[in-house]
């Protein structure tokens, strides 16, 4: 018996098995591909989701139970040659006027005109942003 008809009879003989295997191989190459997709899809959407939160900042200082000093801003400014802005955050809770509903864990950040412009440039407020709040749709709600 030669090589070739050795090889095609057990070809033949394991069909079945055969046949079985090239689905499994053929799902499984399905499956591992879709994931690919998807997982570059979710990397993609999260990075660009990063960069419209992040605007144009590069790295952000963050005290472990203590605060910078607001001149500690304007003294990276100098030396880094870019803008620095100094934001101060703490945890809080807000509430409706007649306090029948309140949002607990809400992150309050303290800024300045200057923190406008890592973003879109605009300042949400028309007059005095001293006395100005912006909520999230969520907390608005």
């Amino acid at each position: 018996m030669s090589m070739w008809r050795l090889i095609t009879r057990s070809l033949w003989f394991y069909r079945r098995t055969n046949v079985a295997v090239l689905l499994a191989v053929m799902v499984a190459t399905g499956v591992l591909t879709g994931a690919l997709v998807v997982g570059d899809s979710v990397a993609h959407t999260l990075r660009r989701t990063m960069e419209s939160r992040l605007g144009e900042t590069e790295f952000a200082l963050v005290p472990q139970g203590r605060y910078f000093r607001a001149e500690l801003a304007a003294g990276l400014a100098e030396q880094l040659g870019g803008l620095v802005v100094p934001v101060l955050q703490v945890g809080g809770i807000i509430g409706n006027e007649d306090g029948s509903r309140r949002v607990n864990q809400v992150v309050v950040l303290g800024v300045d005109d200057d923190f406008y412009a890592l973003g879109s440039g605009e300042s949400p407020f028309v007059g005095n942003a001293a006395e100005g709040v912006v909520l999230s749709e969520s907390v608005a709600q």
